[in-house]
């Protein structure tokens, strides 16, 4: 596959320098990165259906505490469930189609793309509205070696009052929804897979 073609400029453009830096991480994010541990088939999760979807209401130490539906207020903004890890970070997942007839179950799809272009800006402009600063470390995809690309990723370290903290940005299109994920943690470590191991648990709940 040519990854040059998975980055996009339509709204959001990276340097030579960070696209570089991206082929290497989705490299290593496709062959290098441990996934979640599955879970034992005689212990079945609990679990929460979202547009067809079962997702693990457990996810590592991540405990969904919270379901949304913000249909009412917002159509074509679905469904959001809130994860809370304690001192380890937080995260949530978003299942909504912006009211489109149908989302292709393809992240590499020109929809799916637009909407990552988006939700990347938007992270940058959120944070510049909450007086924090916000750093993209690269954009990439996540998987494994014999997968397709399941999520697209935007990797980030978010400074606020002088506390730096990785947080990350996934998304992809699947069961004519986009599935968008937003992981952040306590610390600054990027050796640190816990947004990964969720994502990867995700995608299994998504894609299986």
């Amino acid at each position: 596959m040519n990854f040059d073609n998975f980055f996009i400029s339509s709204r959001f453009s990276l340097s030579a320098a960070l696209r570089r830096l991206a082929l290497v991480l989705i490299c290593a994010g496709l062959a290098g990165m441990p996934s979640a541990r599955p879970l034992a088939k005689d212990q079945p999760a609990e679990v929460i259906a979202v547009a067809g979807i079962k997702f693990p209401k457990q996810i590592g130490s991540f405990r969904q505490t919270r379901s949304i539906d913000n249909e009412a207020r917002h159509p074509g903004m679905g469904v959001t469930l809130e994860y809370k890890a304690g001192p380890t970070g937080f995260a949530n997942i978003y299942i909504y189609d912006r009211q489109m007839p149908s989302i292709p179950t393809n992240a590499l799809d020109p929809i799916v793309r637009t909407e990552f272009d988006s939700a990347t800006q938007g992270v940058v402009t959120l944070a510049g509205m909450v007086n924090q600063t916000v750093e993209l470390v690269g954009r990439y995809g996540t998987g494994t070696p014999t997968s397709r690309i399941e999520f697209l990723c935007a990797e980030f370290v978010n400074t606020t009052e002088g506390r730096r903290r990785r947080t990350f940005l996934y998304l992809t299109g699947a069961h004519g929804k986009f599935i968008k994920l937003r992981v952040t943690l306590a610390t600054n470590d990027p050796k640190d897979l816990t947004a990964r191991n969720f994502a990867d648990a995700v995608a299994r709940a998504v894609y299986d």
